[in-house]
């Protein structure tokens, strides 16, 4: 039925209803079709780092602010989620290599009809960056999944935490349990999985009572671990207040609609696309329209940490996966000058160091 709003009488007639009062009879199947708006996204696409034909991996830099999935209802994908938006860019570079050349289509494009879909691999939260892994069809993903939770050889993320104070090289090791009220990762004796998070301190920032750190999963990661782990040690990252810190506009990619309002180009394809069922259709066409930015809803929360690089093995081969280039957190805190590269062998050096001081 319409949410939103009262149903008007133009919404009945569209759905074909003649009386209100009227008896359903028994064994009448009703079918409903519900118009499903996507949430706004950061304005930002994926750029792929990677692809190997052997295996069907496909290696992507993802945006803070744009989810892995769509998640809005059963069996529907949507546009602007990250498995959607890499397709679009494979296939669009695929057509493209066509037309210059038909050679140059992969053999896998020819064996499987590989248009250009992606499938996920893991799962990383929407307001994460750093790199992602899909795979070329389902089988696939399904299969580099299993490589990944049994071969892994680390995975490191940056973060930007509360409390310049934090201890470097403390291994926090409190097992972990989704609660199912709120959804967050706890720690739970009880109830939680084994896991183990170390932390590595990069640089202090004093008069801002932050830190850079790095954190390497010692296993395939659970379910939000570095948030939650860092949040147990009262470090909760920077802008997650899902796990304990502040809530700032500044931790949003923007205002949802603000940059449509000299073009209406939004305005006019949501008005193209209007369902005469759905309430929520006008109430967004209306917030398209509004010359008020602040009345627009934020869009595409991000938080301070990314997904630096991945290490595992296929078929005896090992894959050292690192991302395209630093957050800008990190930049502002290393300097525009340091390389991905530097802080990975930075992060080994000191991870080497803190191992043998322990031996």
């Amino acid at each position: 039925m319409p949410r939103g709003g009262e149903a008007t009488e133009e919404m009945w007639t569209e759905m074909g209803v003649e009386h209100l009062d009227e008896f359903v009879p028994a064994g009448t199947l009703l079918e409903i079709e519900r118009c499903v708006h996507e949430r706004c996204v950061a304005d930002a696409m994926p750029e792929i780092v990677f692809e190997c034909e052997k295996t069907g991996l496909v290696v992507v830099e993802k945006p803070a602010g744009v989810p892995v999935l769509a998640g809005a209802a059963p069996g529907w994908q949507g546009y602007g989620n990250l498995a959607a938006l890499t397709s679009a860019l494979r296939r669009r570079r695929a057509a493209k290599d066509d037309a210059a050349d038909e050679t140059r289509r992969t053999k896998r494009a020819r064996a499987t009809g590989d248009a250009g879909k992606v499938w996920a691999v893991n799962r990383i939260d929407a307001p994460v960056s750093g790199i992602w892994l899909a795979a070329t069809s389902p089988k696939l993903a399904a299969k580099a999944n299993v490589w990944m939770s049994k071969t892994s050889l680390g995975k490191t993320y940056l973060a930007l935490v509360r409390g310049a104070q934090i201890e470097c090289g403390v291994r926090i090791d409190s097992p972990l349990a989704k609660d199912k009220e709120s959804s967050l990762a706890v720690v739970s004796e009880k109830d939680g999985k084994p896991c183990a998070t170390r932390v590595v301190v990069l640089q202090r920032r004093e008069s801002e009572d932050v830190a850079l750190v790095a954190c390497r999963l010692e296993s395939h990661g659970r379910y939000h671990q570095i948030r939650a782990h860092l949040s147990s040690i009262g470090h909760p990252i920077v802008f997650d207040s899902a796990y304990g810190d502040e809530d700032p506009e500044s931790s949003y990619a923007g205002r949802a609609y603000a940059d449509d309002a000299e073009t209406r180009v939004v305005a006019r394809k949501l008005a193209e696309r209007r369902d005469a069922a759905c309430a929520e259709c006008d109430a967004l066409i209306a917030l398209t329209a509004s010359d008020d930015a602040t009345t627009k809803p934020l869009a595409a929360k991000r938080i301070h940490l990314h997904a630096l690089r991945y290490q595992f093995s296929i078929r005896d081969v090992n894959y050292d996966l690192r991302s395209l280039r630093l957050p800008e957190f990190a930049l502002d805190a290393l300097g525009a000058a340091v390389s991905v590269d530097d802080v990975v062998a930075r992060v080994d050096a000191r991870v080497d160091e803190i191992e043998s001081s322990r031996e």
